[in-house]
């Protein structure tokens, strides 16, 4: 959740790539999840990509699931980037 691509901080990229102003969550409020699985069921839980395995494991849909490729060639076609 530390770096750019993920969670808060791409959260609040984006926001701001939109024109938008993100509030400031201090990190007490914040919750690493993919941390804390590693902790509870250790550093192998699942393969990589963790998320997408976590979803088919879980029989949750996919439906408008896009990896990290698509997400940005998505977000250029519809903002023009």
């Amino acid at each position: 959740m530390g770096d750019i691509g993920y969670g808060i901080q791409a959260i609040n990229h984006r926001y701001k790539v939109l024109g938008g102003k993100p509030k400031v969550i201090a990190d007490d409020n914040k919750l690493d999840i993919a941390d804390k699985l590693k902790v509870i069921f250790g550093d192998n839980y699942i393969g990589h990509p963790r998320l997408k395995k976590l979803i088919i494991k879980n029989a949750i849909s996919d439906k408008d699931f896009l990896n990290g490729i698509e997400e940005a060639v998505t977000f250029e076609i519809i903002f023009n980037y």
